[in-house]
């Protein structure tokens, strides 16, 4: 239990050195694309050290539990390629006015008559990002690497190596869904062609 615990307080403590390092490269305007890039690359890296870690520390135990930590790298691995991905593609998007006929309907009433609308999901959950505990919950909800870590730490710290890594898959099935029912709506609200990449 102790090395768990120590493993929990290190692993914070990494999390706030990399946190530091960003904002010292951006107070000091000494940052790159490269280093934005090998910054996101050894978070990574880290990550799935920390996964091998807790399979190994379970598997002294008497628990195999590599499985458990081999799909976690490969759903982190294709939730980070999608954000990745998805970012870029929504750039592209959302940065491109398509040209309307001054004689149409407003875009609001377009395809709704008084139901649902998607346009009128993505509006509604726009007005509740107004709110800060509302903002925060959906960001804690995606599941970034600071909640990742917290989740780690606490419950391998409490209910050791194997229920951190359950935990964390069914934490990372939850924002998975969460994400891609959030992106899916927002992509039915893009219009027009498709902007050349």
């Amino acid at each position: 239990r102790w090395a768990l615990v120590v493993g929990a307080v290190l692993l914070q403590a990494s999390l706030v050195v990399d946190c530091v390092d960003g904002e010292v490269a951006r107070a000091t305007r000494r940052f790159s694309a490269l280093g934005a890039w090998l910054d996101a690359s050894t978070d990574r890296v880290k990550e799935y050290l920390a996964y091998a870690g807790l399979a190994a520390g379970a598997a002294r135990a008497g628990v195999d539990v590599w499985w458990l930590a081999l799909v976690l790298v490969v759903l982190q691995t294709t939730r980070h390629m999608t954000d990745y991905d998805f970012s870029r593609v929504q750039r592209l998007r959302e940065a491109t006015v398509e040209p309307r006929d001054v004689r149409l309907a407003e875009d609001a009433a377009e395809g709704s008559a008084g139901g649902w609308s998607v346009t009128g999901a993505m509006a509604a959950s726009s007005r509740m990002n107004r709110r800060d505990a509302v903002r925060w919950a959906k960001r804690a909800i995606h599941l970034p690497i600071g909640e990742r870590w917290l989740v780690i730490s606490v419950v391998a710290a409490t209910l050791g190596a194997a229920w951190a890594l359950g935990a964390l898959l069914g934490l990372g099935l939850l924002a998975l869904a969460y994400v891609l029912v959030g992106r899916t709506l927002r992509t039915l609200t893009w219009r027009g062609p498709t902007p050349a990449a």
